[in-house]
């Protein structure tokens, strides 16, 4: 029910009154440069309307209307004196005047965060803008943050078959604090112990499946050996994480999220396979937070940039054919004439006519990314969590950005999280990635050559990152600052000798120790834009996902104008030292 007038209209957002004036003072402009001895009056409602924000309750309404008489009313003039410069002055600054606009002071959440791109403890004024179209919106000005990784750009981040350009990699630092909300799904209609998960695998029954309460997943996801420890550790300390785990969500509880079959999981009998509406699914989990959860999304921005960090949607049972989907990933193709990023607002989650619209227009702030994990690994490992190594690489996904580099040929292996998944205790990301993806460290170019050392920069529990220690050597080719390797030191340290669960070696399964060598190719927009070069010893399957360069190794890499060769590389250790000889021509 409707609060009383007045309390109501102290309720009202700030930018639901900046959009009315905005309105008000465009007419009442209009009406001094006409000289109109009588103009209709534009209701406040219509207002909205024309701003694409819905319906105003009928009792602010009332409240505002009035009978505009022959002659401008001296209190309006004295609206128009008031608020119109500062109105005026802040749209010419951020937008253009037939573009729609929310401006809102991105809200603190009640937690030690520290803003990616503004100094602590400051909240930028953002705006959000309407681009097109009911879920087409944008910031302004663009800051980036956990959400929004990179600048005004025309490409996509990382590896892009589709266009060509140069391939765009984060230049922020991915660090501070973020809290990201986690949704557990439970379908009325569907049970894992006895229903298939993926009706197009008939083997999918999750036998003995005992669903998890809310505060075991917390335990896990929060605990020592879980995914936010992990990023505390890989990150020196720079990147804090905390899962913040809600209810489970009954569908036949919930006003939005429906059952699984056939609202979010049908059969498609032209392509005669069961599909998925990932977008409606991951859409009203959304809806149903807000209203049946109460959750304010507006909560979960750390960097302050108008733009929801993400989220994570759980669901019961072992992965099925919703495992992995995303909305958009991040820094997809930004649209080319406005260079904005396309993003959906929760303030039009729904429309008008909906008896919680006031409830989201509350919450005007962006979203795009978000995880979708099972619950639990499955019967192979039955009543475990879906296993840390999954959380990490999908968070990676979420936070850092990166593409998926397990796709042949330009499978990283196993000493990159972003290529690989599935591991009860995954391994530290690769330097290279810790510099390419977010910053954690910054690498030493070289282009002479002489003898160098490399510091492991496996950190265990409660480290930082040396800032007089060397973790990674960049070596541009024929001098491109876009063409270029690196190369790092991983040293595995065994078991029970001062490590950590993300640094000891796992028997039978673990990378060698010894120097890695990555090339980045920046300019093309093929498979080979990221790869990882190989010792010949292990060229074949599978020991070339795990093979290191060693002692008694030798690396040549020579192009029309450049030449480079690695040699006399010690023993694996937490410093190794090694020969590099580089000629350029160019």
């Amino acid at each position: 029910m409707l609060p009383e007038h007045t309390e109501h209209y102290k309720q009202l957002p700030s930018q639901h009154l900046q959009a009315f004036f905005h309105k008000q003072v465009l007419w009442y402009n209009s009406c001094l440069i006409n000289r109109a001895k009588h103009i209709d009056y534009v209701e406040p409602r219509q207002s909205f309307e024309l701003l694409g924000i819905v319906e105003f309750p009928e009792s602010i309404r009332r409240m505002f209307v009035s009978k505009v008489t022959k002659r401008i009313e001296r209190r309006r003039l004295l609206y128009i004196l008031l608020f119109g410069p500062i109105l005026l002055f802040t749209l010419a600054n951020n937008v253009s005047a037939n573009e729609p606009v929310f401006d809102c002071q991105a809200p603190h959440h009640n937690s030690d965060t520290s803003s990616l791109s503004q100094p602590e403890n400051t909240a930028p004024t953002v705006s959000i803008v309407r681009v097109s179209g009911n879920d087409c919106w944008t910031i302004n000005p663009f800051i980036s943050g956990f959400s929004l990784l990179e600048q005004k750009t025309s490409v996509t981040y990382g590896l892009d078959e589709d266009r060509d350009g140069i391939a765009n990699f984060p230049t922020l630092p991915v660090r501070g604090a973020v809290i990201i909300p986690v949704f557990l799904v439970d379908w009325s209609d569907f049970d894992p112990a006895i229903d298939e998960s993926n009706h197009n695998n008939p083997n999918s029954v999750y036998h003995g499946y005992q669903k998890k309460s809310p505060t075991e997943l917390s335990t896990f996801l929060n605990g020592p050996h879980g995914p936010a420890s992990y990023f505390r550790e890989v990150s020196g300390g720079q990147l804090s994480i905390t899962f913040e785990v809600f209810p489970w969500m009954v569908s036949d509880n919930m006003t939005y999220l429906s059952d699984k079959e056939p609202n979010y999981y049908f059969y498609d009998s032209q392509l005669e396979e069961w599909c998925v509406k990932k977008r409606e699914y991951a859409l009203d989990v959304l809806r149903s937070a807000v209203v049946d959860l109460g959750v304010n999304l507006s909560d979960y921005d750390a960097d302050n940039n108008a733009v929801l960090d993400g989220f994570v949607i759980v669901y019961e049972g072992q992965a099925g054919k919703l495992a992995g989907e995303n909305l958009s990933w991040t820094n997809y193709a930004y649209n080319v004439k406005t260079e904005r990023p396309y993003l959906h607002n929760v303030a039009s989650l729904v429309d008008s006519t909906d008896p919680n619209f006031e409830t989201f227009a509350a919450q005007p702030i962006l979203f795009s990314r978000y995880n979708n994990i099972s619950e639990q690994w499955g019967p192979n490992d039955p009543g475990k969590f879906t296993h840390v190594g999954t959380w990490v690489h999908e968070i990676g996904h979420l936070l850092l950005g990166y593409r998926d580099y397990y796709h042949k040929p330009n499978d990283l292996g196993d000493y990159a999280f972003s290529a690989h998944s599935g591991d009860p205790n995954p391994y530290h990301p690769a330097a290279m990635e810790k510099w390419l993806f977010v910053h954690w460290i910054e690498p030493v170019t070289v282009e002479t050559s002489g003898t160098f050392t490399l510091t492991n920069h496996h950190l265990t529990k409660s480290q930082t990152y040396d800032p007089h220690s060397t973790y990674l050597y960049k070596v541009p080719i024929e001098g491109d600052p876009l063409h270029f390797l690196t190369i790092e030191n991983r040293y595995y340290l065994p078991e029970n000798r001062g490590g950590s669960r993300f640094n000891e070696k796992q028997p039978g399964s673990s990378p060698e120790s010894g120097l890695v060598i990555f090339e980045i190719n920046r300019h093309t927009s093929t498979s080979q834009q990221i790869r990882r070069l190989i010792p010949e010893r292990v060229q074949e399957l599978p020991h070339q996902s795990r093979g290191a360069f060693q002692s008694g190794d030798l690396f040549v890499y020579s192009s029309e104008n450049f030449h480079l060769k690695v040699s006399d590389v010690s023993v694996p250790d937490e410093q190794v030292s090694f020969t590099l000889e580089v000629s350029n021509v160019y």
